[in-house]
């Protein structure tokens, strides 16, 4: 579904750009910030290497709902320079198997 939208894909491919994971817990929120030249996009799910997330880890133990931001000042958006999209759902740090 990811892969069918070109504008998204085209955002991705920049390898450039910003990639922005947003989660939380009952003690606090938490930003974490990659490169979107790590991304391995697979249908309906982002894969990106997490070295380094603590925080993030620790959030997604007690709430999976994660949102992420991915931006590209290379791809032009509808409305000026760049172009960017938000998206929702959950998230899980994997140790092992396929998607490790």
């Amino acid at each position: 579904m990811l892969k069918n939208n070109p504008i998204f894909m085209e955002c991705v491919k920049d390898g450039g750009g910003i990639v922005s994971v947003v989660t939380s817990s009952q003690s606090y929120g938490h930003v974490a910030n990659t490169w979107n030249k790590y991304l391995i996009i697979d249908d309906d799910k982002i894969l990106m290497p997490c070295f380094g997330f603590r925080k993030t880890e620790k959030n997604l133990k007690d709430n999976s709902y994660t949102e992420v931001i991915i931006g590209s000042d290379k791809v032009q958006g509808k409305m000026g320079m760049g172009t960017g999209f938000l998206l929702t759902g959950k998230s899980e740090i994997l140790k092992d198997g396929q998607d490790f």
